[in-house]
C-alpha cells in the first residue's frame, strides 16, 4: 500500500523508469545495428590441391560468402595465416580441413540412417 502511494505521488519517476530502457535500445540499435562490410578474412583450404581448389564442397561452401561483407585472402599455410590474425591484418581465419567434405558426406549419412531408423 505505501509504494502503491509513493507511485501514484510521483508519475514522473514511473514515467522516467519506463522510458529510460526503450531510449537506451533504441539509441543502441540506432549506432550498432547496421550491416558489417568489407571484413577482411584469411582462408586456409586444406582441401585445395596445391593452391587450385578442387570441387568440393568447401568451395562450394565459399561461393556461398558475399564478397560485399567478406573479404577472403587464401593463403596455403594454417600457421602464416593465424599469425597474421594476431598481428591484425586479419579478422579471422577460416580454416578447412582436408578431410571436410568426407566429414560432411559422413555426417548426412548418419542422419539419413538415423531417419530410416
Amino acid at each position: 500500500m505505501k509504494d502503491l502511494t509513493l507511485v501514484k505521488r510521483n508519475i514522473s519517476l514511473l514515467i522516467f523508469q519506463f522510458l529510460i530502457p526503450v531510449i537506451q535500445i533504441s539509441l543502441f540499435c540506432l549506432c550498432i545495428g547496421r550491416n558489417a562490410e568489407h571484413i577482411s578474412m584469411a582462408l586456409y583450404n586444406g582441401e585445395a590441391v596445391h593452391g587450385f581448389p578442387t570441387e568440393n564442397l568447401s568451395l562450394q561452401l565459399l561461393n556461398k560468402i558475399n564478397p560485399q561483407q567478406i573479404d577472403i585472402t587464401s593463403f596455403n599455410d594454417f600457421n602464416k595465416a593465424m599469425d597474421l590474425v594476431k598481428q591484425g591484418q586479419y579478422w579471422s581465419v577460416i580454416a578447412i580441413q582436408d578431410n571436410f567434405t568426407q566429414a560432411v558426406k559422413n555426417k548426412f549419412a548418419l542422419v539419413l540412417v538415423y531417419i530410416e531408423f
